[in-house]
């Protein structure tokens, strides 16, 4: 039962992604924290896999590459520093490390804050979408920042190319770090439907939801499903 209610939510995730351009991981983490910590940040990173690849098919003349590349390079560093920090981290820690991680990248979407595209923009963006993504499953945001000015299809086909790589980093260091095991593994593939079946659902309420109202929906479950999270693990 859980494992088909992470799938919903996986789904739910990919819907809104493909409405917004952004948001999967932040929708889906923090619920996914309420139902099993567990399933954050392994599952998650298996999960997404078949969401960024279908993202890319036929969207190659949309994304930005001279973008892609730098934040490309720049994962590598904050994908390494993630798994320093996985070798440290307490399955508790690691899931108040991810709730709050989502509480900052609420604010900062909120905030909307604008930062100049640039080389140590990009860079900055790779390194701290590859600790956010590797650490707590949620790497969007830094790059939906960055790119806030762009239009719908630049970011989501940019996003779909630089999370493909950021995937790939993540399941290595993960397995690296013994944080993915058979277990984690069989989850992720048990929640992986979810992406499509949001995607196709995505493309029908992108059509008749408005954007704005659905955008501060999305933060606001994104955070108190954060709060609930973290107060988990407190409590």
């Amino acid at each position: 039962m859980q494992l088909v209610l992470a799938a919903g939510v996986v789904a739910l995730g990919a819907t809104v992604q493909r409405t917004l351009g952004f948001g999967a991981a932040l929708v889906a983490v923090p619920l996914l924290l309420i139902i099993d910590p567990r399933l954050v940040p392994g599952p998650i990173a298996i999960a997404g896999i078949a969401l960024v690849v279908l993202m890319s098919v036929g969207t190659s003349g949309d994304a930005d590459w001279r973008g892609v590349r730098w934040m490309v390079l720049g994962l590598v560093p904050g994908t390494a520093a993630a798994g320093l920090a996985l070798l440290t981290l307490s399955p508790d820690l690691l899931a108040l490390t991810a709730g709050a991680i989502v509480l900052v990248a609420v604010a900062a979407v909120a905030t909307r804050s604008h930062v100049r595209i640039g080389r140590r923009s990009l860079l900055g963006s790779g390194a701290l979408a590859g600790f956010m993504g590797t650490t707590a499953g949620v790497g969007g945001p830094p790059i939906a920042l960055l790119y806030s000015s762009a239009t719908g299809s630049t970011l989501r086909a940019t996003l779909a190319r630089v999370f493909l790589a950021s995937s790939v980093m993540t399941v290595a260091t993960l397995a690296l770090t013994h944080r993915l095991g058979a277990t984690e593994l069989s989850a992720g593939l048990a929640m992986m439907p979810g992406g499509p079946l949001g995607l196709l659902a995505g493309r029908k309420v992108s059509a008749r939801v408005d954007a704005s109202r659905l955008r501060i929906g999305v933060l606001v479950v994104s955070a108190a499903s954060a709060l609930v999270a973290i107060a988990r693990v407190v409590l």
